[in-house]
């Protein structure tokens, strides 16, 4: 029980994480601060959870700019 209890608050801390980062990345590409996604993706790749979602929503973005 407890290994499941810790697991779901794992969960929601990276939950909250990438909700925080998508309002940054949001904000980002509205201004076109290109500069603040790139600085989001690098924190997003030091660290060791499972950010692949937001990571795709930085690359998307960047894309996005040489488009």
């Amino acid at each position: 029980m407890i290994d499941h209890i810790q697991e779901t608050q794992l969960f929601q801390m990276i939950l909250s994480d990438a909700k925080n980062y998508a309002e940054l990345i949001r904000l980002a590409k509205e201004t076109e601060d290109y500069e603040a996604l790139e600085r989001y993706r690098d924190e997003v790749l030091t660290l060791k959870t499972p950010f692949n979602i937001v990571l795709n929503m930085i690359n998307d973005a960047l894309q996005g700019e040489a488009a």
